[in-house]
C-alpha cells in the first residue's frame, strides 16, 4: 500500500504496519519532517493516526517500540497544535529521546514561539518550556538532565548567556563529565545551546534585523528601536530626547576633480529593511499585504513574514496583525484578503 496521505494510515491492519514497506515509508515521511524541521500539518494527523492504532489492545510491545521514534518526530512537527500542557510534558520527557533521533528541537520551538505570536504573551510559552527542561528527568549518563543543567550553572552560568568556549570547558574539563561518552557530550552541548535559544530569545536576530545599530556616547555599539531613529530622522524628537546618539553617516569620499566631460556618479539605493519600509512608507494594511506578498511570494517564507508583524504589533502597529490568519484545518497561515 502507498502512504501518500495521512489519513490512509487509519486503513492500515496491523499486518501492514509489520511489513517493511510500511515501516519504510513512513520513515520516509519522518524524515522529511526531520529535514524540513517546520510545523506541518500532516505531522499531527500522522501522529493522531499512529497512535491511535499503536494503542489497539491487540498491538504488540515490539511493534510500539518499533513506531515510537515516527510518533516522536511526529509531535514535534506537529507543536504548534495541541494544549500546552502537552507540549511541557513532551518538553519534560521527551527532548533528550528527540534529539538523539536527529529530531531538530530548536527550529520546531523557534516555529512554535513565531506562530503562536509568543512575543506578544510577554514570552509565557518559553518561559514554560524554560521551565518544563529545566524538570527533564531523562538520563544522560545516567544522570537526570536536570542535575546536568543545574551542574552547569554551578559551574559559574548561573543567570547569564553561555558561549560556546563556557559549555566546552564544561563538558570537556568538569570531573563530571568524565564519564560520558562522545555522543552523549555532543547531545549534552546541544541541550545547552537549546537552553540558552530558549533563555536569550534571538538577541542576535533581532539585533540585525529589527534594530538600528548606533554608536553609544563612549562609543559602544549599542540598539535603538526603529521607530525612535525614524522620530529622530523625521524631526518628531531630538537626539537629546534619545537614549543614544545616532551613529554618524560615514563620510563622503573626497572626488577627484578631472576634466570634462565627467561621467555621472550613481549612488547605490540604500539598502532598506521591509519592517523599516512599512514604518517609513506607513503602509495601510492592503498596502502591507501587496508589499510582503511580493518580498515573500513563497509559502516557506510565512515564518518570516510573522516575524516582521510580531516586531511591528510590539512596536504598537497593531493595525497589520490582522492581515495574515491561522487556518486549524490546514494547519497553515494565509493572506487575510
Amino acid at each position: 500500500m502507498l502512504i501518500n496521505e495521512p489519513e490512509q494510515i487509519n486503513e492500515l491492519t496491523l499486518e501492514e504496519l509489520e511489513s517493511h514497506e510500511v515501516f519504510n515509508q513512513l520513515q520516509a515521511w519522518a524524515d522529511s519532517f526531520k529535514e524540513n524541521a517546520r510545523f506541518d500539518s500532516d505531522a499531527v494527523q500522522m501522529r493522531r493516526a499512529l497512535e491511535g492504532k499503536l494503542k489497539l489492545p491487540e498491538t504488540n510491545e515490539d511493534l510500539k517500540a518499533r513506531y515510537a521514534p515516527f510518533v516522536l518526530v511526529f509531535k514535534f512537527s506537529g507543536l504548534l497544535v495541541g494544549s500546552d500542557y502537552d507540549r511541557v510534558e513532551l518538553i519534560k520527557n521527551q527532548t533528550v529521546e528527540a534529539i538523539k533521533n536527529g529530531v531538530d528541537v530548536k527550529s520546531c520551538l523557534d516555529d512554535y514561539f513565531i506562530a503562536s505570536n509568543d512575543l506578544l504573551l510577554d514570552y509565557a510559552g518559553r518561559r514554560k518550556i524554560i521551565q518544563a527542561l529545566r524538570e527533564n528527568q531523562e538520563l544522560l549518563g545516567g544522570t537526570p538532565l536536570k542535575d546536568w543543567l543545574s551542574r552547569f550553572a554551578a559551574s559559574g552560568q548561573a543567570g547569564k548567556r553561555s558561549g560556546t568556549l563556557e559549555r566546552l570547558n564544561f563538558i570537556n574539563n568538569n570531573p563530571e563529565t568524565k564519564s560520558l561518552k562522545k555522543d552523549e557530550k555532543e547531545l549534552l552541548r546541544k541541550i545547552f545551546e537549546l537552553l540558552d535559544f530558549l533563555e536569550y530569545p534571538n538577541e542576535e536576530e533581532l539585533k540585525s534585523d529589527w534594530d538600528v545599530l548606533v554608536k553609544g556616547k563612549n562609543g559602544e555599539e549599542v540598539r535603538m528601536k526603529m521607530a525612535d531613529f525614524y522620530a529622530i530622522k523625521s524631526g518628531v524628537r531630538t537626539q537629546e530626547d534619545a537614549v543614544f546618539e545616532p551613529a554618524e553617516a560615514p563620510k563622503a569620499k573626497p572626488v577627484k576633480e578631472v576634466p570634462a566631460p565627467v561621467a555621472p556618479v550613481y549612488e547605490k539605493p540604500e539598502e532598506i529593511s521591509p519592517l523599516a519600509y512599512i514604518i517609513k512608507n506607513n503602509l495601510a494594511p492592503a498596502q502591507c499585504v501587496a508589499y510582503l506578498k511580493k518580498q515573500f511570494p513563497e509559502p516557506a517564507d510565512f515564518k518570516k513574514v510573522l516575524k516582521i508583524l510580531n516586531e511591528l504589533n510590539r512596536q504598537g502597529y497593531s493595525q497589520f496583525m490582522d492581515i495574515v490568519y491561522f487556518d486549524e484545518i490546514d494547519g497553515k497561515f494565509h493572506w487575510n484578503e
